[in-house]
């Protein structure tokens, strides 16, 4: 589905953005936790504003049109809220190829940033648990070049699934990437099972 800047269907994206024989490794995913998490917290503020809202209608301390109003503007927000949380956790996606990463970024039906970055950008990755890792989710670092001399930029991303083994992933088709091998064929390999190699080498790192 496509509405506005929001497209649910990741298949369509990733036509747009990998090349003519250019080999997708891996998509990564979000944890439920990125939308659980934040639900959990606002419910909570969410229910104090509800019993002060009708706690100030049994007194009369509000007039009845105005609490109604606020009421009706809070839901508003609070579900506009929740809805992006839902976006970013089912249709946010880290697609790693043999060229490229590509981030892709949805908030609500407002705002869609795909950002693709290439091998050559990219200096180191790091991942790092959370919640020791018991939730199998994990933060994401992509360290970036820079124009201005030592400084780099960072691409972080929190709730991944399989952070480690995403990061396992990219780290080898650097180093792939650097020695030619994801480009051409070797006599002892073809390009596809380098592809695999890399591919099954980020699957089993949990």
């Amino acid at each position: 589905m496509h509405f506005l800047a929001l497209q649910t269907d990741v298949n369509l994206i990733k036509k747009q953005f990998i090349a003519e024989g250019e080999k997708e490794l891996t998509l990564a995913t979000y944890h439920f936790l990125v939308f659980f998490l934040p639900f959990l917290g606002s419910g909570l503020a969410t229910v104090l504003v509800l019993a002060g809202v009708f706690y100030s209608l049994s007194i009369d301390l509000l007039g009845f049109l105005p609490a109604t109003i606020f009421l009706l503007i809070f839901l508003f927000l609070y579900g506009n809220f929740l809805f992006s949380m839902f976006v970013k956790w089912k249709y946010n996606y880290i697609v790693v190829t043999t060229q490229k990463v590509v981030v892709i970024d949805h908030v609500s039906f407002f705002h869609q940033n795909i950002n693709p970055i290439h091998l050559n950008n990219i200096t180191s990755v790091v991942s790092g648990t959370q919640f020791m890792n018991l939730f199998t989710c994990g933060e994401l670092t992509v360290n970036l070049k820079s124009s201005e001399g030592d400084i780099y930029r960072e691409l972080k991303r929190r709730y991944v699934h399989n952070a480690q083994g995403v990061a396992a992933v990219i780290e080898n088709s650097l180093v792939l990437s650097s020695q030619g091998t994801l480009e051409k064929k070797e006599p002892e390999k073809s390009n596809k099972e380098i592809v695999e190699e890399v591919r099954e080498k980020g699957e089993k790192v949990v």
